[in-house]
């Protein structure tokens, strides 16, 4: 046992002692004024505490503090890579898969566009999809024609060219549009 923890004992027995003393001794112990016994007990629990620290650095035998081993912190994914991933899959996947792919991008797709076009624009979510619908939120034509279905941008010949020469298929050119077209509007916007 340390010192401290001796003597921290011994400091509450002498204590207990004196209270049990004053209880059937009334007139040992003066409590007329009750802050003086409070403040003289208290540093005396502080005295023995800072003997108690000191006594037990004095003993120790280390000569430094020694820190625990810092964990590697996980990796925080990029917000967007998912879509990144999902979009870039879509050529490689299923027709089922590939068609709800498709799907879940064009909502998310809409969703932010109407987001874009509602906050820069000042447009109502109403207006927004009324212009993606008519193809006017854009002049890419082909960032218009993923919402719109009367937009041309160059119809099948232009997709079969697009996708003989760059792998890439209609929709996911005319999305890659749509996303090109909202950065520029939130640079232009938010800029």
């Amino acid at each position: 046992m340390s010192v401290g923890r001796s003597l921290f004992i011994l400091l509450g027995a002498v204590t207990a002692s004196l209270g049990i003393l004053a209880a059937f001794v009334p007139g040992l112990i003066d409590f007329s004024n009750p802050t003086y016994i409070i403040v003289t007990v208290l540093g005396v629990v502080a005295l023995v505490q800072a003997v108690s620290a000191a006594t037990d650095r004095l003993k120790s035998t280390e000569e430094a503090a020694t820190t625990r081993v810092v964990e590697r912190r996980d990796p925080v994914p990029i917000p967007g890579t998912a879509f990144d991933e999902g979009f870039g899959d879509l050529g490689a996947m299923g027709r089922m898969r590939g068609a709800r792919r498709r799907d879940e991008v064009r909502d998310r797709l809409e969703h932010a566009t109407v987001a874009v076009l509602t906050r820069y624009g000042g447009l109502t979510e109403e207006q927004a999809r009324a212009q993606m619908k008519a193809g006017t939120w854009t002049d890419d034509v082909y960032a218009a024609a993923f919402f719109a279905t009367d937009v041309d941008d160059g119809g099948f010949l232009g997709g079969f060219f697009s996708t003989s020469i760059t792998s890439e298929s209609t929709f996911q050119r005319r999305a890659r549009h749509v996303i090109d077209a909202l950065n520029r509007r939130l640079i232009t916007e938010a800029g």
